[in-house]
């Protein structure tokens, strides 16, 4: 059976018709869940998905958080991109209170907000994207200027070569991913955006298959 994929709707234009072309082209259903419903409206979306992918945007609601929180305690696949990893970076800082958003303006000479194809450098530690990259060194878009500027330092995966955050690798979790990039603007040209998309999908045929047992 197909793996529901529930995605964040904001309440902004954040071209949610990406992040659901990439699903699609993942052989996935979509979901998409408006973070801006009650709370019980969400987690009955929610409670029918076999994996979560956190949006980009400008802001985040701690229902975001919250749903993070039942993707940590049922082991759901997650995937964070833009504000959706800023959003999971925050959440695992010592000094995080729900609710609280921590990022901060970037402040460097390269420009993270550009309409290239191609920004800049990512460099990888070792992980799983490194493994699934079979890369230490990687090539991303960039639409942002805020970045994460405190989180737990074991789940740094990657960073630009000036030193801001670009990949969450959440430990013990079988795929808890934030990255900074837009791998879903390109998927249509770049092999390591398809990986991951592909990856996460995966995944979440994998917690269905367990689920339904």
């Amino acid at each position: 059976m197909v793996p529901n994929i529930g995605i964040i709707k904001r309440n902004e234009d954040n071209f949610l018709e990406n992040y659901v072309k990439a699903i699609n082209s993942s052989k996935a259903n979509s979901i998409l869940i408006d973070n801006t419903l009650n709370e019980k409206e969400i987690f009955n979306l929610v409670n029918k998905t076999d994996g979560i992918l956190f949006t980009g945007g400008s802001t985040w609601n701690l229902v975001d958080e919250l749903i993070l929180k039942s993707c940590l305690d049922e082991k759901k696949p997650f995937l964070g991109i833009c504000l959706g990893m800023q959003m999971i970076g925050n959440y695992f800082s010592d000094s995080h209170k729900l609710g609280e958003d921590k990022t901060v303006l970037i402040n460097s000479s390269i420009n993270h907000n550009v309409k290239d194809n191609y920004a800049h450098k990512v460099l990888l530690k070792d992980g799983m994207l490194s493994e699934l990259f079979n890369n230490r060194e990687i090539l991303v878009n960039s639409y942002h200027n805020y970045c994460v500027d405190e989180t737990l330092n074991e789940i740094i995966k990657g960073y630009s070569e000036d030193g801001v955050i670009e990949t969450l690798e959440i430990f013990d979790h079988p795929f808890g991913i934030g990255v900074q990039w837009h791998p879903e603007k390109m998927i249509d040209y770049d092999l390591n955006s398809k990986l991951l998309f592909n990856k996460f999908i995966d995944e979440t045929y994998k917690y269905k298959k367990h689920k339904i047992k």
